[in-house]
């Protein structure tokens, strides 16, 4: 004799022949997998952006540096991917370019913008004001004390 219980006699009447426990393995693979995909997508939005205005038109041109920028964050122990995104803008010396470049780095809220020349440090920091601004220069001539803050 075959007792069915009210679940079975349910899914059986839409022609649906699931059993109980495939069911419920199923639903309690899917509640502990959850959390966990859940707890990845948190983890990887909370990488810090960093953005970086270049003073050249590309990545190519700007390789040697961009290879020196990514070993020196690594060594301070960020890995692009893993513990910081690079956001890279090159302008190609293009003063508008420049301008426009680094309002979208701007908007895009990194915790903190890399500027390569001192055009760029102070381009930026005509922009924002709530924003870190490193700059790096390779330039002989200095940044007026105007734009340190």
């Amino acid at each position: 004799m075959c007792y069915l219980s009210r679940y079975d006699a349910f899914i059986l009447s839409l022609g649906k022949a699931m059993r109980r426990r495939e069911f419920i393995r199923g639903i309690a693979g899917s509640t502990v997998a959850w959390p966990l995909a859940v707890r990845s997508q948190q983890a990887s939005s909370k990488i810090p952006l960093v953005g970086v205005l270049w003073h050249a038109g590309s990545a190519e041109d700007e390789d040697v540096y961009l290879s020196v920028l990514v070993k020196a964050l690594r060594d301070l122990g960020h890995v692009e991917g893993k513990t910081i995104h690079l956001d890279q803008r090159f302008p190609a010396e293009n003063p508008e370019l420049f301008r426009k470049l680094g309002q979208e780095l701007v908007d895009a809220h990194p915790a903190v913008i890399i500027a390569i020349t001192s055009f760029g440090a102070i381009t930026l920091k005509n922009l924002t004001s709530s924003i870190p601004i490193v700059f790096v220069s390779r330039e002989t001539r200095s940044v007026t004390d105007s734009s340190v803050a």
